[in-house]
Order: structure tokens, then sequence, then C-alpha cells
């Protein structure tokens, strides 16, 4: 009588040693700057209405968001501001819902313009409000 346990067992560890490693994985975060701007809201909300936008320059540094080599995006983080409960259901009904957010990949073209090579799901932003997520 042949055991399915061992083999099974077998076969499970036998596939967990030909898939590749974290630890050959290398973090690199793109996009830091030594001090991190602060939002505004709730004393002076700004809004971006349905906007598509990418992040060229922060302060006098250009190029932050230009990844240095082929890899995994596996975050992203963004600062929001904490807008009050009526500011919250103002911008809700008069901007087309919930505030929301999405990571998009590009690779630059000619003449600023680019390419979409991925993009991740949209992120409802209320429960993050007023953190860095």
């Amino acid at each position: 009588m042949i055991h399915r346990r061992p083999i099974l067992a077998a076969a499970v560890l036998g596939a967990a040693l030909a898939g590749p490693s974290a630890a050959d994985a290398a973090v690199v975060e793109i996009g830091k700057v030594d001090t991190d701007p602060k939002p505004n809201c709730p004393s002076n909300c700004i809004v971006a209405s349905r906007t598509t936008g990418y992040q060229a320059k922060v302060g006098a540094t250009r190029g932050l968001m230009t990844v240095p080599q082929d890899g995994r995006l596996v975050a992203w983080t963004a600062t929001l501001g904490k807008p009050g409960t009526k500011q919250t259901a103002y911008f809700d009904e008069k901007l087309g819902g919930e505030a929301t957010a999405q990571i998009t990949v590009l690779r630059p073209g000619r003449k600023l313009r680019a390419r979409v090579m991925g993009e991740g799901a949209a992120v409802k932003l209320a429960p993050y409000f007023g953190t860095t997520a």
C-alpha cells in the first residue's frame, strides 16, 4: 500500500525549492524625498476631479518616479489630507462619488508622451484620510 502523505509532502517541498527565492529580490523605493510634503486638508482642501496625472517633479528634483531596473511593483504609498465629514460629503456628492486612486505604470516616450504598461485596481481612499497609506 502506497502512503499518499509522504508523496504529497515531497511534491510540495520540491515545488517550494524549485521556485524563486524572496531573498534574491532587492527592494527599491522610488519617489522618496528627504522631507515629505504635508497635505493641506482640512484647512485648505484642494480636490482634483477625474484627473489623470503623474509626478514629474518634487520641489527642484526631477525623475523621482523613474524605475532604475526591471522588476515587480509590489506596493505604492500616498499621503492624504483629512477632510471633515461635511467636506467629504460635499466632494462625494459634487465630484462623482467616493475618492479613489489607482497606480499606473508608464513607459516614457518622446515629446511628453507615454504608453500605459500596466495598472492596478482603483482603491477607495476614505478609510485612509489623514494618513500615509
